[in-house]
């Protein structure tokens, strides 16, 4: 009698434990489509009662199964092209460090990442991002596009390349910018050989367009050499005139020469030096006194190159111009890095660092607890995270504009759906084949 009320039991706790592993198996499909979702697995156990008779093992008698845990299979998901600038995915080992407003962590594989309203990089529910501000101190902390410097930067340094053409006649002599006659920009225009516009900023970040006139010379031994001016509005500079040319800078004392290949020769080397406006100490021949900006804006020091630059027997022309100085700006967009470092590009045009997005990794990751929202917390099984920088040692790389997917594989669990319903059907049947065995028992006793 009481072997029987065992497989009794035995049979209760089959369906208990394949009904838990069904369980997991549904949470496994319904996850199909989770973010950084990992699947996991029934563990069954066997449960020993006591012997059936005699003295060795083989006697021992069971009654049935049950499921104590799952196991989580930490395996790498597919990697999913959103084309979103935000989305990252973790290539390799770790997890994203997240933390809610009481200061408690999370850990997760959903790279699906935001800016909040208040400018912090947060999670798809609203956590903070954790990671390495930039030029930190080391410590990781919330990553926040607010500590973008959004300053402006003067113009030093302008590079100009072109040619100037061998063929072109020689204009008025401009070797003294004190006894020029031209006086209106029509004048300049239509006596220079070539002219073309450089925009600088100044230390408020306004810009400014210099028109740069290149005026080639020759002397009466029939030398040749290029004579290149920086003219501005008169209404940029205080004191000026609104629409009347004002002389910011020449290069009288030292033209361009070029020698019988056309090139810039050792001599006369392409240097920064080769056209210089300097407000604050202008050159005597080009202003008697300082020249400022009719803004407030600090007095501006800009030297130019012309490299390369030469002089060959076609037209002239002007084929780049490139100049270090920006104004400010505002975050347009943000990228992600492979090493998780977050880059924002500012409407001028600058890309400015905001920070590393910090991983974590531990010494059994399977030790892990589900907390929902795709989060893991950590525990005494998985060891105390160890935090790093993408990309190096341990640490997986980010794959930027994917998502890692779900690693449930739906045809491995529809197999295992079959093979756990049959066990299901097979306990049930167990239960109801041992209550006909006690009934018939009962029916004798009767």
């Amino acid at each position: 009698m009481a072997n029987l009320l065992e497989g009794l039991f035995a049979g209760r706790a089959g369906v208990q434990s394949h009904g838990a592993a069904l369980s997991i198996i549904s949470d496994n499909i319904a996850n199909t489509n989770t973010t950084g979702y990992k699947a996991s697995r029934a563990d069954f156990i066997d449960i020993l009662a006591g012997n059936i008779g005699g003295q060795n093992g083989s006697n021992i008698a069971g009654t049935g199964s049950y499921v104590p845990s799952s196991t989580t299979i930490y395996k790498q998901g597919t990697q999913e092209k959103t084309g979103r600038e935000l989305d990252a995915a973790i290539d390799g080992n770790g997890f994203f460090i997240l933390k809610d407003e009481n200061g408690v962590t999370y850990y997760s594989r959903a790279g699906n990442l935001s800016i909040g309203n208040d400018g912090y990089v947060r999670s798809q529910t609203g956590l903070y991002v954790q990671g390495y501000a930039m030029n930190g101190a080391g410590g990781i902390g919330p990553l926040s596009i607010n500590t973008v410097s959004s300053y402006s930067s003067p113009t030093s340094k302008v590079t100009i390349s072109g040619n100037l053409s061998a063929g072109q006649l020689a204009t008025k002599d401009m070797s003294d910018p004190t006894a020029l006659s031209y006086t209106t920009w029509e004048d300049l225009t239509n006596n220079a050989s070539l002219s073309t516009f450089v925009d600088v900023y100044d230390s408020l970040g306004a810009v400014h367009t210099l028109t740069i006139l290149f005026f080639k010379q020759e002397d009466s031994s029939g030398n040749i050499s290029w004579i290149s001016n920086a003219y501005i509005d008169g209404s940029e500079i205080k004191g000026k005139t609104a629409g009347t040319p004002v002389l910011m800078g020449s290069n009288y004392d030292n033209p361009l020469t070029f020698d019988e290949n056309g090139a810039r020769p050792a001599s006369n080397p392409p240097s920064d030096d080769d056209l210089v406006v300097n407000m604050s100490n202008p050159d005597s021949k080009i202003s008697a006194s300082k020249l400022e900006w009719a803004n407030g804006a600090t007095n501006s020091e800009v030297k130019m190159c012309f490299e390369p630059m030469t002089q060959y027997d076609n037209a002239s022309y002007i084929n780049s111009i490139t100049q270090n100085g920006f104004r400010s700006g505002n975050v347009e967009s943000i990228s992600i890095a492979e090493d998780g470092t977050l880059v924002a590009l500012l409407n001028n045009g600058q890309k400015v660092g905001i920070g590393t997005i910090a991983l974590a990794v531990f010494a059994n990751q399977e030790g892990l607890v589900r907390a929902g929202d795709s989060r893991f917390v950590e525990t005494y099984e998985s060891g105390q995270a160890v935090i790093g920088v993408p990309g190096t040692g341990k640490y997986g790389r980010l794959v930027s504009q994917c998502l890692e997917l779900s690693t449930t594989d739906l045809a491995d669990e529809f197999v295992k759906l079959i093979v756990i319903q049959r066990g299901f059907q097979g306990c049930s049947r167990i239960i109801g084949k041992m209550d006909e065995l006690l009934g018939e028992i009962i029916g004798m006793v009767n």
